[in-house]
């Protein structure tokens, strides 16, 4: 379950068994992904999701900067 599991276990996990599931053929990458989805609760195509990305190479969000108008535009 998801509430045993802290999160930094869970992203420790995750670097562990990333290896080992890119260089895995189709049928164990089932296996693979099968024992990673009931260790963290989380759902099959979530963890497909967590298992192809690359941290390294995802960079977090930019939030958009608040549109902001004239006295024109106000009311």
């Amino acid at each position: 379950m998801i509430g045993t599991m802290s999160l930094t276990t869970r992203r420790e996990l995750l670097n562990s068994v990333r290896q080992r599931y890119e260089n895995a053929d189709w049928i164990d990458k089932g296996r693979v992904l099968d024992g990673f989805a009931a260790a963290t609760g989380y759902e099959r195509k979530y963890a497909i999701r967590l298992l192809n990305t690359d941290e390294t190479t995802t960079a977090p969000r930019k939030r958009h900067a608040s549109q902001k108008y004239d006295e024109q535009v106000e009311c």
